[in-house]
């Protein structure tokens, strides 16, 4: 079994020649079951049979930390905990920039008894704010571009033009997605915590790593200045209305709840919790700079379900889901891996689990099936070890 490494194929194939009681944690965002797995997938989300191996490759009292979708995570939990893991937690990502993926009935009843909506034109500039995301990057989608050098992008209207299609103006089939499950599970540990730490090095969770701080720094954590240039303490003093509960010099105890920028102005209390936005173009696309750029695609095959395809957005970095680097950092502080331990991320994706491990000290193991996955994941680790050096080897 080698250390910081990335390997291509099925992580129940690789994982056969893993011995037992090897790895310490696990941080994987698998995929969510929406609806596009193949037949080896129990209920549309990794079965039984992948968390047993898991189970079998972790030390007692090895926690996982597994991203699941809003609409499949039940079934991911249960998966889980049927193959003997103990569900000790479910963490909560809220971001206030989810953009909704909603099919519109109106629109498709007109569709489908052909007939035609006035077509309008939205003006639009070169530097138009409209398709930039929370990055306030602009969006490089074909459509988008078109409609920028046009001055226009030209639609179908939004008045209905039949008589049914009048009855259901205003309905749609997706509310707009705000946030994210991180299901937090352990083996069963040998003993008590107190013998399984002895004997294992692992096991519960480093508080005293997630902890919230009252600086900028957050521990080495996510928070970036807000959109008007405040800093976090200036944040505080802005919508925090009890100043002075913080003057721990530890820092807060960590919550299960993690807010981007958005949320956490909305909820009106951001010193509670640990910030972090979605990943921005140059996260994604760090170390990516040779690779052709090529369309985004969730999987899903109708372009009624699949935005991407929709869209047909172009990326360098094109996997659908890729995590922000500062979360995964910082689930990675929250776990025991000690010094020489092991992160294994069974659903390596785009690799930024390999990343965030680097940043934070820790060894990996990632497993990709996806050759192309493959490749963009070695070229960002390339780029970390570039920017830091490299760590335990």
């Amino acid at each position: 079994m080698q250390e910081n490494t990335i390997i291509c194929g099925d992580c129940l194939e690789v994982m056969k020649d893993f011995p037992d009681n090897c790895v310490d944690t696990i941080i994987t965002d698998p995929p969510y079951g929406l609806g596009f797995m193949g037949k080896e997938w129990d209920h549309g989300v990794p079965g039984v049979p992948f968390w047993e191996k898991f189970l079998c490759a972790c030390k007692p009292g090895a926690i996982a930390m597994v991203f699941g979708g809003t609409r499949t995570f039940h079934r991911l939990t249960c998966a889980i905990e049927d193959a003997g893991w103990q569900i000790r937690d479910c963490m909560m990502w809220l971001y206030g920039s989810g953009f909704p993926k909603s099919h519109d009935i109106s629109k498709a009843i007109d569709k489908a008894k052909g007939a035609e909506r006035e077509v309008v034109k939205t003006p639009m500039t070169k530097h138009s704010t409209a398709g930039k995301g929370i990055s306030n990057e602009l969006d490089e989608r074909p459509w988008m571009t078109e409609a920028r050098e046009k001055g226009y992008h030209e639609h179908s209207g939004p008045n209905p033009a039949t008589d049914l299609a009048k009855q259901w103006h205003g309905y749609g089939t997706a509310l707009k997605p705000a946030w994210e499950p991180i299901i937090v599970a352990m083996k069963p540990l040998d003993g008590t915590f107190a013998q399984n730490a002895e004997k294992w090095d692992v096991g519960g969770l480093w508080i005293d790593g997630g902890r919230i701080g009252t600086n900028d720094n957050l521990n080495g954590g996510a928070y970036s200045p807000s959109k008007d240039g405040m800093s976090q303490n200036e944040v505080f003093g802005k919508y925090y209305k009890r100043p002075g509960e913080f003057q721990q010099p530890q820092g807060r105890w960590p919550a299960n709840v993690i807010l981007d920028e958005e949320a956490a102005v909305m909820l009106g209390q951001p010193s509670r919790f640990f910030y972090c936005a979605k990943a921005s173009r140059s996260e994604r696309n760090a170390g990516l700079e040779g690779m052709e750029k090529q369309i985004t695609d969730d999987g899903r095959e109708k372009k009624i379900d699949n935005a991407y395809l929709r869209g047909k957005t172009l990326r360098q970095n094109n996997h659908p889901t890729v995590k922000p680097l500062k979360l995964m950092e910082y689930l990675c502080k929250l776990t025991r891996t000690p010094e020489g331990g092991v992160v294994l991320d069974p659903f390596g994706g785009s690799g930024t689990t390999a990343v965030a491990c680097r940043n934070t000290g820790r060894k990996y193991i990632l497993i990709e099936k996806d050759p192309h996955y493959c490749e963009i994941a070695n070229n960002r680790v390339k780029e970390a070890r570039a920017g830091q050096g490299v760590l335990f080897e």
